[in-house]
């Protein structure tokens, strides 16, 4: 007050503890003599201030003070401030559209331009009124369309996207992670077709998921589902019998037969079997009555006979079909 603190200097300082508010004691009229206090608390008055005086007496950042506003629905007048300045922004709080005020012409203008959305494509007059920017999705093929400044609808396909024959305009990578598989599904009468080179960096897995061995060669089992297997070349699948037993898929049988056994090769005629080979071998010492014929399906022939006996000491043929009949290639 004017009597307390009693005798005050220019450039004292008085605390009221009630508030918190600080003042200076101050001199006015520049005479050297200290004549006012002034309170130093609260904020700048100056016009371009964005700090305000809160209710409570504490300062806050004013987004309005910013030029920042937000309502529900497109500003105007009402919904925003009735005296904008230029480059102020609106958010509109129902579809999170944002505006800008724009000083040259005095109008809120969105930005960013809007995204649409329809069962076709785009045409002419839908969507209605689209602005440089804008975004449409066709709904039935997820294809996006961007409106450009000379008003036009462009399909976005870019280097990485083709809907037709393309392209390459340059080198692609695609990196799959962890344990994620690229799967091409189709149905039997699908192909996929590699017209040029293709280099393989890292192993090749059958139908079993099978690395497979040195010198192995992937090979169809004729079957629908696990369709190929790696086998060792010109023999397919060795197998080990001690009856009787009919070849599939195996290059070579190694046979220990107990009593008499018959092992039956398949048809020669079959266009599947047309060169392939087959070794049936015995694999322990011959000893009566522990007999081995072999024989082929439909009563074909093997160079000339209906069977031959295999009764010696680990005795083996190899037999290649050619025409309607399997022939001997190799006695051991």
């Amino acid at each position: 007050t004017a009597t307390e603190p009693a005798n005050p200097s220019a450039g004292d300082v008085y605390i009221d503890e009630s508030t918190g508010d600080v003042y200076t004691y101050v001199d006015t009229n520049n005479d050297g003599v200290g004549d006012t206090w002034e309170n130093q608390s609260g904020v700048s008055a100056d016009a371009n201030n964005i700090l305000v005086n809160g209710t409570d007496g504490l300062a806050y950042l004013s987004a309005v003070e910013l030029g920042i506003y937000t309502g529900t629905g497109t500003p105007t007048a009402l919904t925003a401030t009735a005296n904008p300045s230029a480059g102020d922004l609106y958010v509109d709080e129902s579809t999170g559209d944002v505006w800008a005020y724009e000083g040259t012409t005095n109008t809120w203008v969105q930005q960013g331009g809007t995204l649409s959305s329809g069962t076709t494509s785009p045409t002419a007059t839908e969507p209605a009124n689209p602005s440089a920017g804008d975004v449409y999705i066709d709904e039935s093929t997820g294809d996006v369309y961007t409106y450009t400044s000379a008003g036009e609808w462009n399909l976005q396909e870019g280097d990485n996207i083709y809907k037709a024959d393309s392209s390459f305009t340059e080198s692609r990578v695609a990196t799959l992670q962890n344990s994620d598989t690229l799967t091409f599904a189709g149905t039997a009468s699908n192909t996929v077709l590699f017209d040029t080179n293709v280099r393989l960096n890292e192993a090749v897995l059958d139908s079993d998921g099978d690395l497979g061995y040195p010198g192995q060669v992937l090979s169809s089992t004729g079957t629908a589902s696990n369709s190929v297997d790696w086998v060792y070349p010109n023999s397919g699948i060795a197998a080990l019998t001690t009856g009787n037993y009919l070849i599939g898929n195996e290059g070579t049988l190694f046979v220990q037969p107990i009593g008499t056994v018959t092992v039956t090769l398949p048809d020669p005629s079959a266009p599947e079997n047309q060169g392939k080979r087959i070794t049936v071998k015995r694999a322990d010492a011959y000893a009566s009555p522990n007999f081995l014929k072999v024989n082929a399906s439909g009563g074909a022939l093997i160079d000339g006979a209906t069977e031959y006996n295999l009764n010696l000491s680990y005795q083996g043929y190899t037999f290649e079909a050619f025409g309607n009949e399997w022939h001997i290639v190799q006695r051991f």
